[in-house]
């Protein structure tokens, strides 16, 4: 369900984006560490300050994988620019990665198929895997505001979306030009 936009335009997927942004780039501890300490599949079950406007799973989810990639030195202090783009169009830019190969091509077509497997549960392993390949290519983020709300719209398809996510995400993957083009949303600090 996509979020309604505060009457100052930001919604609560900005909002979290931005706070965690905050908190990575200023050291905050009480934040980051509970999330870098947790396992895959075992994130904590609340963090301390956190906005609440976004699903809690989701929220919580893609906070500790925020935080995992944006942990390296290089890029805690270049959050200004917190990715663009869905998971799709990202994992198009690791097949291109520099230096060209077949080893980015592969991880990006095993991420994006393992990705594309139906299922009715989100796809989190899936999907910390495909940005854990990603940072190691130090590879600019999917945009973060856009994956909270595709996995918060995961399971929507109607009028209004008649693509399912996934089906988005693989469109994305196959058809869009992997430079940025206007496409997707970006985050700004």
């Amino acid at each position: 369900m996509q979020e309604e936009s505060s009457p100052t335009g930001v919604t609560g997927t900005e909002v979290l984006v931005e706070w965690l942004a905050r908190c990575v780039r200023d050291g905050n501890t009480q934040v980051t560490a509970p999330l870098r300490r947790s396992g895959r599949g075992r994130p904590p079950h609340s963090v301390p300050g956190m906005p609440g406007d976004v699903p809690p799973e989701v929220a919580i989810r893609v906070a500790r994988m925020f935080v995992r990639y944006h942990q390296a030195g290089d890029f805690r202090f270049s959050l200004r620019l917190t990715g663009y783009g869905d998971i799709g169009q990202a994992l198009r830019r690791l097949s291109r990665a520099d230096p060209p190969g077949r080893p980015w091509e592969e991880a990006a077509e095993r991420a994006m198929q393992s990705l594309l497997n139906p299922r009715r549960r989100l796809p989190w392993r899936e999907l910390e895997h495909a940005l854990d390949t990603m940072n190691r290519a130090r590879l600019i983020p999917p945009s973060w505001t856009l994956l909270i709300d595709d996995l918060t719209d995961w399971h929507m398809r109607g009028d209004a979306q008649p693509r399912t996510t996934r089906e988005r995400w693989a469109w994305s993957f196959f058809n869009v030009p992997t430079a940025c083009s206007g496409r997707g949303r970006t985050s700004a600090e």
